[in-house]
């Protein structure tokens, strides 16, 4: 009997100073022989701590069996269905992901274990655009217990709880219909989180355009691109409100906007949608041969990737033909791509600077920090609060500021010919 407690003495003492591996192979022993809850809770706990979860889930649902009122079994195995079962999920894996989550809830978890339950479903759910869902699990959530600071992944600054909070509860509420009560809710926190402006940004403008408040979604919109690291998606968004709600005195600036879209999209397949946009624009313009390279782009994509073609896009494409019947169709995505593309190029890119739509002017008084980089490079780089990089030759810093230290400066517009994008210059750096 001695030797028993002094056994599960030592078990104790190792777990609780952190080495696992050690009390592992006691609580085997001890279980094995005892049955005891304490035994199976510390084997069970040993077990979800080197990630052996072949054994601790069906270990997890035998002691809940067994000893269903005692609370550290309870909070171990809601632990080890967090870790074993829920998070592998993949995020695409919407029904399962609701399943276990359920499962899990009904043991009650803790605030800590149910924010991360919640989470993984927000974020299943959004992709899966599952609203009712979204709307449901918000609520699970304690605001109050969420952290305010970003969180830090692999030494890059992420999202903080709380910022994600706020961004789902957004999504949630557009499709709730109450469009006043986000946009008063972005209204209150978007300084508090700069980094992820430009979503809130987003939300913001499409309450606004669910409200019939056009022109002030465009104004959400033109701040938005503004940002160095505008999604080609924005720009698709931004030339579709303008198109459809004529917020401009020609087409040809809410194309212009879908052209530079089209080219900083990374793949074809993505960019269907904007394509057939720019078709349809092009064809209301008389543009008739273009038009119909933007359609067969469409459907070529489609035809490559087993996706329905529905029939309106093909008698498009059939009354585009019988005005072109003189002129060639492209044979391939390869050439119907290649000749679209000439057409984005030769007005996107470089007419996007000088556009109606996007005058985009000196950024007086910004703040931000130095970094210096390399030592011999002669330039170096001004970050801001909201994430934003500024290039800046070192020759234009007044004397004596110093690597990571606070400064003011004045934002010029630029374009980085290597990347083939518009960028920002710092200029009249000074102290603060």
């Amino acid at each position: 009997m001695n030797d028993l407690f002094e056994q599960k003495k030592l078990a104790n003492q190792l777990r609780k100073s952190g080495d696992i591996e050690a009390a592992l192979p006691i609580y085997e022993k001890l279980w094995d022989s005892s049955k005891d809850e304490f035994d199976g809770a510390g084997l069970l706990h040993c077990l979800r701590k080197t990630d052996q979860y072949d054994r601790a889930i069906p270990l997890a649902e035998e002691l809940l069996e067994k000893f269903p009122s005692f609370n550290w079994i309870r909070n171990e195995a809601i632990w080890t269905f967090i870790s074993g079962k829920l998070n592998p999920l993949n995020d695409e894996s919407f029904s399962e992901i609701l399943k276990v989550s359920k499962e899990i809830m009904e043991l009650h978890p803790d605030i800590i274990a149910r924010k991360k339950i919640a989470f993984k479903v927000l974020k299943s759910a959004k992709k899966r655009k599952k609203w009712e869902v979204m709307t449901q699990w918000i609520q699970v959530i304690d605001l109050d217990a969420l952290n305010p600071d970003p969180l830090i992944i692999q030494g890059k600054e992420g999202w903080s709880e709380q910022a994600l909070w706020y961004y789902y509860n957004s999504i949630s509420l557009i499709h709730q219909n109450k469009y006043t009560e986000v946009i008063s809710q972005i209204d209150t926190i978007l300084d508090k989180f700069p980094k992820q402006k430009k979503f809130f940004l987003r939300c913001k403008a499409h309450a606004h355009i669910k409200l019939e408040e056009f022109l002030k979604a465009k104004e959400c919109y033109e701040s938005l691109i503004q940002y160095t690291k505008t999604e080609w998606w924005i720009y698709h968004e931004y030339g579709s409100l303008i198109a459809q709600y004529n917020l401009e005195t020609s087409k040809d600036i809410a194309l212009e906007w879908l052209y530079l879209a089209a080219i900083r999209c990374p793949n074809y397949n993505m960019g269907i949608s904007l394509y057939r946009d720019i078709g349809l624009l092009l064809k209301q313009k008389g543009e008739l041969e273009t038009s119909r390279d933007h359609f067969l782009l469409v459907k070529k994509i489609r035809e490559k990737n087993e996706w329905q073609i529905n029939e309106e896009l093909n008698n498009t494409i059939d009354e585009l033909d019988k005005l072109l019947e003189n002129f060639e169709r492209p044979n391939s995505i390869s050439v119907a791509f290649k000749k679209c593309k000439i057409v984005w190029e030769s007005s996107g890119e470089r007419k996007i600077l000088v556009s109606q739509g996007h005058r985009r002017k000196i950024r007086p008084d910004i703040k931000g920090k130095v970094i210096f980089g390399y030592l011999e490079r002669p330039f170096c780089f001004i970050t801001t609060p909201d994430g934003e990089s500024y290039f800046c030759l070192k020759g234009d810093l007044t004397e004596g500021i110093q690597n990571e230290e606070d400064v003011l400066f004045d934002g010029y517009p630029s374009f980085d010919k290597k990347k083939q994008k518009e960028s920002w210059k710092a200029r009249n750096v000074r102290k603060i």
